[in-house]
């Protein structure tokens, strides 16, 4: 192979591990981060409203309706029973039922859950996806916060296209730079092919190659013999000719006889 399709091989390389590590190892990861930042932002979104509920005791706080809204607050008291939405949002009524499934185990503190339900998304087409986190309170209700998967998803394809953004440029930059290397091999090299086909046809020829590494040794090394050869060349005609000069007399002599 030419030093440019060694080149292009390289790059094809290089892209295709990138593209193994992104979609083998990164995506996978980026998936993670994306889960774990979407419980940490349902966390903390029950702060305040545990706040609130401690210092105003059996009141709710009304946190209005939003369609932008992408955390819906829901109280859950297993006394009544009843679920209380304090975002005037509705919720399905298997996630209702799974939400009351896991407060019957009592476990203590904050748990995550997800929660795939039987309604589709008109968009998509595919099964609503939830994300919630359930609380225990101090008077035996339960604090759930719940987040639609398509948030995750949107933070998750952000955040991956930026990291494969990233790699592109990343990747165009060292092509960029591979190119200018092997430019510079390239220019010398074929000056001195250059050189080499005009000494072959007896043509004046001319060797400017400044580089300190081993192809600047090989030009050196190639000028170096060049004036060697036509140093012996030219003894070679001196010598020639002084042969002829001497043996003039004696083909004369011969001649005259």
């Amino acid at each position: 192979l030419s030093l440019s399709q060694q080149l292009l091989t390289i790059i094809f390389l290089i892209v295709a591990v990138f593209a193994g590590f992104i979609f083998i190892f990164l995506a996978p990861a980026v998936e993670k981060f994306s889960e774990t930042e979407m419980y940490s932002l349902l966390h903390n979104s029950q702060e305040n409203i545990i706040s609130y509920l401690q210092n105003n005791t059996g009141e709710l706080p009304d946190l209005g309706s939003s369609e932008d809204e992408k955390i819906i607050q829901i109280i859950y008291d297993p006394k009544t029973p009843a679920l209380s939405v304090l975002n005037h949002s509705s919720i399905s009524k298997d996630l209702s039922q799974e939400i009351v499934q896991n407060s019957d185990e009592k476990i203590p503190g904050t748990q995550d859950y997800s929660f795939v339900s039987q309604e589709v998304d008109s968009t998509t087409g595919e099964s609503t996806k939830y994300l919630y986190s359930m609380t225990e309170l101090d008077d035996g209700r339960y604090l759930i916060s719940v987040m639609g998967d398509a948030y995750r998803q949107q933070f998750s394809k952000s955040l991956m296209n930026g990291v494969v953004l990233i790699n592109v440029l990343f990747v165009s930059a060292l092509f960029v730079l591979l190119m200018i290397w092997v430019g510079t091999l390239i220019i010398p090299l074929n000056q001195i092919k250059t050189y080499i086909k005009k000494i072959r046809n007896d043509e004046p020829a001319t060797l400017k190659v400044r580089r300190n590494d081993e192809i600047g040794e090989v030009a050196d090394a190639l000028v170096d013999m060049e004036a060697e050869l036509s140093q012996e060349q030219r003894e070679k005609q001196e010598m020639i000719q002084n042969i002829s000069h001497d043996l003039k007399t004696p083909i004369a002599t011969i001649k005259s006889y």
